[in-house]
Parts: C-alpha cells; structure tokens; sequence
C-alpha cells in the first residue's frame, strides 16, 4: 500500500472510530411524570411542572447537581414546542395528558 492510501485509509478508520464513540456516548431514557415530580439522569434532574398559566405548553426545570440552569419553555419559546434543548439535555415530550398534568417522552444526554 502507497502511504497516501495507508494516511487516507488511517483517516477512514478514526472518523468510523470517532463516529462510534459518539454514538455510544448519547444515551437516551423515557419518562412518565406528573406534574410536581422528577427523574434524576446522570447529574441532571428533570422537574415536571405540568403546564403553567395559559401556556398550552409543558413546562419542566432542568437542574445540573443542585443548581437550576433552565426553566422550559424558555423565553423566547421553542419553535419545537414538544422539544426543550440546553447544552447537552434534550427533553422530548411525546404526550402530554388533556389537563396537563402528565407527560410522557424521552429525555437524551448527548
């Protein structure tokens, strides 16, 4: 093999490497909340709230250890309303009940 197809076929190999090791590093974890409870992922805590004033929204707060980083939905809102993001923390709410005080879904950490 000529060096520039072994460096070429060097630099295949580690993005295929890169790729799977980013792969395994998101994980992925369904909830069902009512509203006032949580679900503690990692170091992250997800905090239901149910849906707050007249937002037809679901509403949680995200804690990284103790500390609150986030209220959902933000201001400006979401234009994916069913999808909260901060940082690595993805909160996808795939039901919501018709008074608002459950949620169901998935929360991902990348």
């Amino acid at each position: 093999m000529s060096r520039p197809w072994a460096v070429a076929a060097l630099v295949v190999v580690c993005a295929i490497l890169a790729a799977g090791s980013h792969a395994r590093a998101q994980q992925q974890w369904a909830f069902t909340l009512r509203a006032g409870e949580a679900v503690t992922i990692e170091n992250y805590t997800v905090h239901f709230l149910g849906v707050l004033g007249s937002s037809l929204w679901p509403s949680y707060d995200l804690y990284a250890g103790t500390s609150r980083v986030a209220r959902f939905p933000s201001n400006p809102a979401s234009p994916n309303a069913s999808e909260y993001a901060y940082g690595n923390v993805v909160i996808n709410t795939s039901t919501l009940s018709r008074d608002g005080g459950v949620a169901s879904g998935t929360i991902t950490v990348k």
